[in-house]
């Protein structure tokens, strides 16, 4: 029996780092938590900014297969 795909969300949010810190830091908890619930991230690919941020962070985590 296989099992069930994972879950999926989309994420939309800046291109730029935000005006704070904390900005970036609830980015890299997104992603942390993403991962240790097994949800995968559907974004539009950017690289830059808090987009950025969540990917790259759960590509670290899940690997490349949990960003699509």
């Amino acid at each position: 029996m296989s099992s069930p795909p994972p879950t999926r969300i989309a994420v939309f949010c800046g291109s730029s780092p935000g005006a704070s810190k904390t900005h970036t830091d609830a980015a890299r908890a997104l992603a942390v938590s993403l991962h240790q619930h097994s949800i995968h991230l559907v974004y539009g690919g950017g690289t830059s900014g808090l987009m950025g941020e969540i990917a790259r962070t759960l590509v670290k985590l899940s690997g490349k297969d949990a960003v699509m």
